[in-house]
């Protein structure tokens, strides 16, 4: 015994610290700032229904556990029934599992972390930069930061020796960590590949090393985790198998059917950041190899995953890639310790510089739309610079409104700090969006039954108050993946189909309208009948008679074409619908696997002698769509319904022609055309 340790004074680390007293300080400090900016935005500005494609499956998927539909059966989306722990939205049937699940999640996320950086390095320096970066690590982020942390828990416990995995606050902490994972997927169906793979990663590590006791523990305590989580929301057994089904279908389709195009420098300035990082794993000293294979690996599918969610969709999601650099830099340094400075502080940083230009950019944006958005006349800064544009500014806007736009107009800072911070109680608030969604949407038919909406308004249909009664993936332009497509459209052929649906013919991306739920069309057409037209929406009821289960179609021809090719449409008396079986090359599925597949495009010649260009997708164009006429509005939708004689309000489409942005699809694509039949089968 030394005798410092016989004069009862306690251990020091290498800068003279008291090591208990740097553990409570450390704790106090990553306490503090992660529970703040993960929990603050729900307790002091939660999210309210509002209209809108977002906001509607917002709505709609805390209107679904608050209605115990079965998830993965009955509803299916890329989120599950946790939802609101990553939108944060309120509702009355939600609230708790929002607050509890992500407070859950926070203390769990806080003292593993807590743990993990105990021996570190600490400087002031590295504490500021964690608190500035905080505010910024949205929800999505966060989530990707869990998975990372379980990895380096593992990479934590095989550094620090054997003896560190058999103490009760280290058997405590993976089990809470790892079994708290299990709720991710449950959240967004996305979580379910990172975690699979670094619960893999981590088992595979733990076995080498011989820790069976904790590679057990890491390999049961994810899926047990879902199980007990799963059964907390509501949901049956039965259904979870369909539940992560439906999610690897979406995942594996979202590539081509969501993806959209940016700027080039994004992606370079991303994978600078990203090759930064890995090389200072890559380069890091006094790390056995094992050690170093781990991390490089965790990080290699934190990376990839985290650049699939921001560059596949390349709108404000690209802001997630580049966030998600933050933590995983700042983790590298967390891991420093006063003995081994491992990793390079310079490689590191580049990674931080990556994220913090790619949000100046961004905040640059939205600053500028932001003020012009106030009413200021364009051109009332040109030339103006520095201290002269600040002046301006404020003349122009004033200095509380300045602030309120320089910090409220950029949504990662917003999020955290809100700055319509009411004290209203959240129900109230709640009701009166419900009010204004009812004003905007102008839905006001009398309904008795079971509803659903067409394509993707549901706000508008719950703030009304109907009864809902969606199909699985409630939203059209979401499904993609043909064996959900055509559990849509038996949805609308089953004997508890919806009384009533709700038509607006809308979609997303520049897609062809007719494309989205296109299977399901014909379906509508068999089964019901147009009970009235009210401003933008279409009030479609059954029809008294029995369900029809199929649909009739008189063959109009089949055809093998190329892209760039044109083919003509046969014409025919009723709506022709086609089909069109197009599948990736093995090149393009390498491709989609790690970043996305070229854009498909459909170039229509129609009678009129004009030339429509659609945005299409594979998927749905497998599993059919009305081709000719043209669809474009609700009132030609409401023409399908009629008789089929042919109506000089319709666009007789004559050709087509399908095109790629590039490489990655199988040189030659097939296309079957038919008729379809009105009248009783």
């Amino acid at each position: 015994m030394t005798g410092d340790q016989e004069g009862g004074k306690l251990p020091k680390d290498a800068d003279g610290t008291p090591l208990r007293r740097r553990w409570i300080r450390v704790s106090a400090w990553c306490a503090l700032c992660l529970l703040f900016f993960n929990i603050s935005d729900i307790l002091l500005n939660p999210r309210m229904p509002y209209p809108g494609l977002d906001g509607s499956w917002v709505y709609s998927l805390n209107q679904a556990v608050a209605q115990r539909m079965a998830f993965g059966h009955g509803v299916i989306f890329t989120l599950g029934p946790y939802a609101s722990v990553c939108t944060h939205a309120y509702h009355s049937g939600t609230v708790w599992m929002m607050l509890l699940g992500s407070l859950l999640l926070d203390v769990c996320f806080a003292c593993c972390f807590a743990w993990l950086v105990r021996p570190a390095a600490w400087s002031w320096a590295l504490m500021l930069a964690a608190m500035l970066f905080a505010p910024l690590i949205i929800p999505d982020v966060w989530f990707f930061s869990f998975v990372l942390l379980e990895a380096l828990f593992v990479f934590r416990l095989l550094d620090e020796g054997p003896g560190e995995g058999r103490m009760p606050i280290t058997v405590v902490l993976a089990a809470s960590i790892f079994g708290c994972a299990g709720m991710l997927p449950l959240v967004k169906g996305s979580m379910l590949v990172l975690q699979a793979c670094v619960s893999v990663l981590c088992v595979a590590f733990l076995i080498f090393h011989r820790r069976w006791t904790m590679a057990i523990m890491c390999a049961l305590a994810p899926p047990i985790g879902m199980l007990l989580f799963w059964f907390a929301a509501g949901q049956r057994m039965a259904n979870l198998s369909g539940f992560l089904s439906a999610s690897i279908q979406l995942i594996s389709g979202y590539s081509e059917a969501m993806s959209m195009p940016g700027p080039r420098w994004q992606l370079a300035l991303f994978l600078a950041g990203a090759l930064a990082i890995l090389l200072a794993i890559i380069l890091a000293r006094s790390l056995r190899r094992s050690l170093k294979l781990l991390l490089l690996l965790a990080y290699a599918f934190y990376l990839l995953l985290s650049f699939k969610e921001g560059f596949v969709r390349q709108d404000d999601h690209v802001y997630i890639a580049f966030i998600a650099l933050a933590p995983a830099s700042l983790f590298l340094m967390f891991l420093q310790t006063p003995q081994r400075k491992r990793f390079s502080s310079v490689l590191c940083s580049i990674a931080l510089l990556a994220t913090t230009t790619a949000m100046g950019f961004e905040w640059h944006e939205f600053f500028v739309d932001a003020v012009f958005a106030r009413g200021v006349p364009p051109g009332t800064f040109h030339g103006l610079t520095g201290w002269a544009l600040l002046t301006r500014l404020r003349t122009e806007l004033g200095t509380g409104t300045l602030l309120e736009v320089a910090v409220g107009t950029d949504p990662q800072v917003a999020f955290h700090l809100p700055p319509t911070y009411s004290l209203r109680p959240w129900h109230d608030r709640f009701d009166d969006n419900r009010r204004e969604i009812n004003a905007s949407s102008q839905l006001d038919f009398d309904l008795q039954g079971t509803v659903d909406v067409y394509s993707y308004e549901q706000s508008a249909l719950l703030a009304r108050g109907y009864d809902w009664d969606p199909r699985p993936i409630f939203q059209s332009y979401l499904a993609y993946p043909p064996q959900l497509i055509r559990l849509n459209e038996q949805h609308l052929r089953d004997i508890g189909a919806p009384d009533h649906i709700v038509f607006q013919l809308e979609t997303i991306d520049d897609r062809l309208p007719a494309l989205d739920d296109g299977l399901s069309w014909p379906a509508m057409l068999d089964n019901y009948r147009v009970a009235e037209v009210s401003g933008d929406w279409v009030h479609l009821t059954r029809n008294p008679s029995p369900i029809r289960t199929e649909s009739r179609f008189t063959p109009l021809g089949e055809a093998s074409a190329r892209f760039g090719q044109e083919v003509v449409v046969p014409s025919g008396i009723g709506p022709v619908f086609v089909q069109i079986e197009l599948t990736p090359s093995f090149y393009g599925r390498l491709v989609d696997m790690a970043y996305k597949l070229p854009i498909l495009k459909l170039t229509l010649t129609c009678s009129n002698n004009q030339k429509a260009v659609y945005r299409v997708v594979a998927g749905m164009m497998n599993t059919g769509f009305f081709v000719s006429p043209l669809i474009t509005d609700n009132a030609g939708f409401v023409r399908l319904f009629d008789p089929p004689q042919p109506s000089t309000k319709d666009t007789k489409v004559l050709a087509m022609r399908l095109d790629s942005d590039g490489r990655g699809w199988s040189g030659s694509y097939r296309i079957t055309f038919r008729q379809y039949e009105y009248g009783s089968s």
